[in-house]
């Protein structure tokens, strides 16, 4: 049977699951794929959070997601850390990272849960987290190329993972989710959330104004508005690069120097980077 996994819901996850544990006193946002697996409540604290020493982010973590969807928002992932690496919670600590995708170069993000890793886990084991880092990246990526379509998932994941890693990843943490918990409300209440926004997408702001508040959701439309331009920018590019392509008269050197010419024009040197990057992903070489 194949298996079906919606991006667009998937980003709004951990978007929303982000937003809701900014504080009052939280300055406002800067300018500047997955199986979800949110644990959010809408009454949670910030406080609440901070006190457990186990999932506090890195010192420097906060300041590096400045300017980010992430600003403002601690990693609600019990018992992620320390010298057992193979822990359920592992896919939305890494889900957590993984969304700023869109936002920072994949170097960047690859960096910033690096930290993270060696921060929380002991020298012995944190080498092993980031490894399983990639290869769920790699799965990720995989995943996302099939349109979120295979034959046989638990197929699919092996081709990633061993046996007890996977079901310690996927089934273990679904199994923990089902337990009558905190946890397990929390997930009910986001499956509720994805189940409305399904049927009446139109109405995503209202009713995500309803379930997590305002503050959610105006943070949600600006970080959906700055994605959108930036695709925008980035699909103009793209025309503007095939046109000099197929531009007739023209030698390859002077076809190269319009289109760095147009990327210095259109793009900051952090921004070039990620153009090439995703260029190259839509078969286009840039030099």
């Amino acid at each position: 049977m194949g298996y079906k996994l919606p991006a667009t819901l998937v980003t709004i996850a951990l978007i929303v699951t982000t937003y809701i544990f900014w504080s009052d006193t939280t300055e406002p946002h800067k300018d500047s794929v997955s199986e979800p697996s949110p644990s959010f409540e809408p009454t949670h604290s910030p406080s609440n959070i901070a006190d457990n020493a186990e999932i506090s982010a890195a010192d420097n973590l906060p300041q590096q997601l400045r300017s980010t969807s992430l600003d403002g928002t601690r990693i609600d992932a019990p018992g992620i850390g320390g010298d057992i690496w193979l822990k359920p919670g592992l896919v939305f600590y890494f889900d957590y990272f993984l969304s700023l995708r869109g936002e920072k170069p994949q170097t960047t993000i690859n960096q910033l849960i690096d930290r993270d890793i060696r921060s929380r886990f002991s020298a012995a084991v944190a080498p092993k987290v980031y490894d399983l880092f990639q290869r769920y990246l790699a799965y990720q990526n995989a995943l996302a190329e099939r349109d979120g379509q295979v034959d046989d998932l638990d197929d699919f994941r092996r081709e990633y993972f061993s046996a007890i890693e996977a079901d310690v990843l996927f089934n273990q943490y679904q199994q923990q989710l089902s337990q009558p918990s905190k946890a397990a409300k929390q997930h009910r209440q986001w499956q509720t959330y994805q189940e409305r926004v399904k049927q009446t997408p139109n109405d995503k702001v209202a009713i995500t104004t309803e379930m997590f508040g305002e503050v959610a959701a105006t943070r949600m439309q600006a970080l959906e508005q700055r994605r959108s331009e930036w695709q925008q920018r980035l699909d103009y590019f793209e025309l503007q690069f095939l046109q000099l392509q197929r531009a007739q008269g023209l030698a390859d050197n002077d076809k190269q120097r319009a289109v760095t010419d147009l990327l210095q024009h259109e793009f900051s040197e952090a921004e070039q980077r990620r153009v090439k990057a995703l260029m190259r992903l839509r078969g286009h070489a840039l030099k």
